[in-house]
């Protein structure tokens, strides 16, 4: 497997890891694997449909695209406006243009000396099954490091989370966005922490009988776990209902992971703060170990305002809403535009509605943002 190096920056194809003159840089696995294609194919240029089928198996939304190429581009010290590594091709897609080097180690295994004759032809087919055998060992002993591990993990090293929409049982008009809202909410929350993925929302709706939404949570599981599990390797399915108590907002919830079930209930006293603790048990039961505060969760879940409108907003856009969703993200970017969800939300749907040349500088002005986890 292949080491490849550019500027200050290698790629370690077996180990998975992104360095930066020897220092490990904390990437998604997701984020990695796009990386690791793009440098790949970086003689010619990759259009979406190709970078979609190849780093997540399937068909994603342009947003989940254009974030991880924020995140890819951000990892390596480039950004949208500069585009010294990854570059756009519009209407295409991206490629990767910084000069790369592989390691000399790797070069002579993937390069053999070209040979001649009967004798050189055995030489090198020899050559061939040495590497072969090298890589099949490296696939074998990372098999065997996942599953000492305790997890399954998808090919990508991360554990794939489907967040189910979340049963409404509120009797309060004003709260219509909660079941999408908060489920988007939720999911973009868990998204964001290292060793997890969530399915795309609109994978799940599309998957999910109507009237199935206010069943029980293990009835809800039930009914899309066999076929997401078996299309997109899906791990763990997350169902759950809202209700009101005494003032405070109540998600009971199941968890299943594993093959097993698990029950529970979070409670705020705000609908969004209930998702954010929704999010962190569910993260904290997937991986076993306490969530930490990144800087993803805090631009998320710090203004309880802000998040409702962002829900909202998200809420409208799964229904096809891009107006409506445009004036809820504007909104919580004018409460606080450094929170940066609602404003790449906001960007992205400008670029949606006509308002491209705006878009393109406020998704360039949050790059250059410091301190988004990558």
């Amino acid at each position: 497997m292949a080491k490849y190096i550019f500027g200050r920056y290698t790629i370690d194809q077996a180990c998975r890891e992104l360095r930066c003159e020897q220092q490990s840089v904390t990437v998604q696995p997701r984020v990695f694997d796009l990386l690791l294609y793009l440098i790949e194919q970086r003689d010619r240029a990759v259009d979406k449909d190709e970078l979609q089928d190849a780093v997540w198996g399937t068909i994603v939304t342009e947003d989940a695209l254009t974030r991880a190429i924020m995140k890819a581009r951000r990892a390596v010290g480039d950004n949208a406006s500069e585009q010294q590594v990854i570059r756009t091709i519009h209407g295409h897609g991206y490629r990767f243009i910084a000069p790369v080097e592989l390691d000399p180690d790797t070069t002579a295994a993937a390069n053999p000396a070209p040979a001649f004759g009967k004798a050189g032809a055995s030489q090198t087919s020899d050559k061939r099954w040495w590497v072969w055998a090298v890589a099949a060992g490296v696939a074998v002993l990372t098999l065997l490091i996942a599953f000492t591990s305790g997890s399954k993990l998808q090919a990508n090293g991360s554990i794939g989370v489907a967040v189910l929409p979340i049963a409404n049982t509120v009797d309060d008009p004003e709260l219509s966005w909660a079941e999408n809202g908060l489920m988007q909410l939720t999911a973009r929350i868990i998204d964001d922490l290292p060793g997890l993925d969530t399915v795309s929302s609109r994978t799940i709706l599309s998957t999910l009988p109507e009237d199935l939404l206010t069943a029980p949570e293990a009835v809800r599981i039930a009914a899309v776990s066999a076929e997401i599990s078996q299309r997109l390797g899906t791990q763990a399915f997350v169902a759950s209902t809202l209700s009101k108590q005494a003032g405070s907002y109540i998600i009971d919830y199941t968890l299943q992971h594993q093959g097993k079930d698990y029950a529970g209930r979070v409670q705020a006293d705000q609908p969004p703060a209930a998702a954010e603790q929704l999010a962190r048990t569910v993260a904290r039961r997937i991986l076993g170990t306490p969530v930490r505060n990144s800087t993803a969760i805090r631009e998320i879940t710090d203004n309880n305002w802000i998040n409702e409108l962002y829900a909202r907003g998200m809420a409208k856009q799964l229904a096809g809403d891009t107006e409506g969703a445009k004036t809820l993200f504007k909104a919580a970017v004018d409460e606080d535009p450094d929170y940066f969800w609602p404003a790449y939300e906001y960007a992205l749907s400008l670029r949606d509605t006509g308002g491209r040349e705006e878009a393109i500088t406020r998704l360039q002005q949050l790059e250059a943002q410091p301190g988004i986890d990558n």
